[in-house]
């Protein structure tokens, strides 16, 4: 029994790191999981949206290197279609296909970060499913 609950409580706080890890509370998951089930706290946290990827994609869109280009003048930051440069006045090239390709590259590492982590919550699912059967096979070489 007493490895039971350890065990309970062992995937109760893997559940808040996995958490923590998808932009959300980890005691707060870690307590869910504990009240109602790691399985069941793992499933729900799994249906949830992911807030750290939601956060980066953010980020890309709103970064200045991404979506801006320096003026050659100023050094200032200005629209890539923009012809004149709004803070010195001085003649610019537009670039829109410049920052369009950035941005795609960025979203391309983000979306790569993604699997990574999707591989991970594989590998940690494996390793859940393995411990649980061993616990499961112990009751019975007692």
């Amino acid at each position: 029994m007493a490895t039971f609950l350890i065990l309970w409580v062992v995937f109760a706080i893997a559940v808040g790191f996995l958490a923590k890890q998808r932009g959300r509370g980890m005691v707060t998951w870690a307590i869910i999981s504990v009240i109602v089930s790691p399985l069941l706290g793992f499933a729900i946290l799994m249906m949830k949206q992911d807030l750290a990827l939601l956060e980066a994609i953010d980020t890309v869109t709103h970064d200045m290197e991404l979506t801006h280009v320096k003026c050659v003048h100023c050094h200032e930051y200005v629209l890539p279609e923009a012809s004149v440069c709004p803070y010195c006045r001085g003649a610019i090239t537009p670039q829109p296909e410049f920052v369009k390709q950035r941005l795609a590259e960025k979203l391309a590492e983000t979306e790569e970060i993604q699997a990574g982590k999707q591989g991970n919550m594989v590998i940690g699912i494996g390793i859940v499913a393995g411990i649980s059967v061993i616990a499961w096979l112990s009751t019975f070489l007692k």
